[in-house]
């Protein structure tokens, strides 16, 4: 039996977002403050939804969006790694040749993976409702300036997949 392949994507980044952002906005109107396990989930999620945008855009850019689910293409989007992004974004948030949308990615990673590394891996930050709701505000705003395109951005994506030589 032959199955037809999609170009959607099975790991769906508005999702990501749109699932807890929501959740948070109903909880707070409700119920006042959410609990730690929601607000540290929407940190979470905000964070991998700018990185599974990232591994698309990178996937899409090298192997193109027709070969969705080949090998080839789930080899590329599965070749970013946190630490080579995190060195490399670290480089062009601090470029003054970088461009500004190229830098508020860039920020935009560095802020989310941090505080994903927190409410992941930490158990004694308190995550407030503010805070969480800017994350996942910057999440999309970043994942927005990958769509739109801006001038450097072939070159970021393509520095996050491989390692730079001297």
């Amino acid at each position: 039996m032959s199955t037809r392949l999609t170009l959607r994507m099975a790991i769906d980044v508005d999702q990501l977002l749109w699932l807890h952002h929501e959740a948070l906005r109903r909880r707070d109107r409700a119920a006042g403050r959410p609990p730690q396990a929601i607000l540290r989930r929407t940190v979470s999620n905000a964070y991998y939804a700018l990185f599974h945008e990232l591994c698309a855009q990178i996937a899409d850019l090298h192997v193109g969006r027709a070969h969705r689910g080949t090998f080839r293409y789930n080899a590329i989007y599965r070749a970013m790694d946190h630490g080579r992004a995190r060195t490399q974004f670290r480089r062009l948030a601090t470029d003054p040749d970088q461009g500004p949308r190229a830098t508020e990615v860039a920020e935009a990673f560095l802020h989310l993976q941090s505080a994903r590394h927190d409410a992941d891996y930490n158990p004694s930050p308190i995550f407030g409702l503010a805070p969480t709701l800017w994350l996942v505000e910057a999440a999309e705003a970043a994942i927005a300036c990958l769509r739109a395109g801006f001038p450097e951005r072939d070159d970021v994506l393509t520095a996050l997949l491989v390692a730079a030589r001297s």
